[in-house]
């Protein structure tokens, strides 16, 4: 087979592979995109929560104000998103406090729901929201755009990519440059490893509640999230300590049990899904090029924020990209 020549050679398919070949395309720079395609990836099986803000102590998310419009405006694009507002109906006392704390504070995204839920949860305290909350259809956004980019269905082999003269070649590939967008697969590789990488897995269910709204996100343990139809997205944990990226027992039986009692409507559990994300110790993503090998970048380590911070960092590299070119 020929040599085929790209100017970008992107590695990995999820949201930050995607919205990389979007800009760079929308910037007439060519770009081939080496992909698996697995089922379970970390994208493909997120519930596209975009929330600003984060944590038992309700912080605003690091850099929201700039990422979440952003967002909203990439996502319009593909026609996959829309406005569910989460409602936080809290645990316990001292998750209440912690939220009135951030409303006395004036924060411009939470405040206090005075709808009754009891004919839905089971529940003995007050329910605060966050708004705006957006809700992504994430699946959507991948297909579409695939269908709009030159990719190759294999997984990546690092033994097979050769560096000679600022040029990689890559079996038949022959890149200007190589930008690691794979999840958690980056961190082992040799230009990336180094950096402090911490994944988390994260499990959920997928359930069918037939009359169940669909108009917020709801959260307490465990989120609900409209999915499609009559399904929801019911998680996620939040593993630090695992053996795989399978799913396990523990989890939904300790899923189900919180379910039974907190949920008040019959329901039927149609599918238990679960990933690695490729988290890091810092909580902020990793969108850099490799010290060393100037032309070879990386944007990853979103941990479940991707769906918030990749829109805009992808746009941020592909106008740099451009700017060298």
């Amino acid at each position: 087979m020929a040599n085929q020549h790209t100017q970008i050679l992107i590695i990995g398919q999820g949201l930050s592979g995607s919205w990389l070949s979007y800009y760079l395309q929308q910037l007439n720079i060519d770009c081939i995109v080496l992909d698996e395609n697995k089922t379970n990836t970390a994208s493909k099986v997120a519930s596209g929560i975009i929330n600003p803000v984060t944590g038992m102590r309700y912080v605003k998310t690091w850099m929201v104000d700039e990422a979440m419009p952003a967002a909203i405006k990439a996502y319009q694009e593909f026609d996959c998103i829309e406005q569910k507002n989460m409602l936080e109906i809290f645990q316990n006392s001292s998750a209440e406090a912690a939220f009135k704390k951030r409303i006395n504070e004036q924060y411009n995204y939470v405040k206090m729901h005075s709808n009754n839920w009891n004919y839905v949860f089971n529940y003995n305290s007050s329910v605060g929201e966050i708004n705006p909350c957006y809700l992504v259809d994430v699946n959507t956004f991948l297909q579409q755009q695939k269908i709009k980019t030159i990719s190759v269905e294999e997984k990546f082999d690092e033994t097979f990519l050769k560096v000679e003269n600022d040029k990689f070649f890559y079996k038949d590939i022959i890149a200007d440059k190589i930008i690691f967008c794979d999840g958690i697969s980056s961190s082992q590789n040799k230009y990336f490893k180094h950096l402090p990488f911490a994944p988390v897995k994260g499990e959920a269910l997928i359930i069918e509640c037939k009359n169940f709204n669909r108009d917020y996100i709801f959260n307490n343990k465990y989120s609900i999230v409209p999915w499609k139809d009559d399904l929801f997205w019911v998680g996620a944990s939040f593993e630090r300590d695992f053996i795989d990226e399978h799913p396990t027992t523990k989890f939904i039986i300790e899923t189900t049990n919180w379910l039974n009692n907190f949920l008040k409507l019959p329901y039927k559990i149609i599918d238990h899904i679960s990933n690695i994300r490729p988290a890091n110790i810092s909580r902020k993503p990793f969108f850099s090029f490799n010290l060393t090998y100037k032309n070879i970048g990386i944007i990853n380590g979103m941990g479940s924020k991707g769906v918030l911070y990749t829109p805009y960092l992808a746009k941020q590299l592909a106008t740099e990209i451009t700017q060298e070119a």
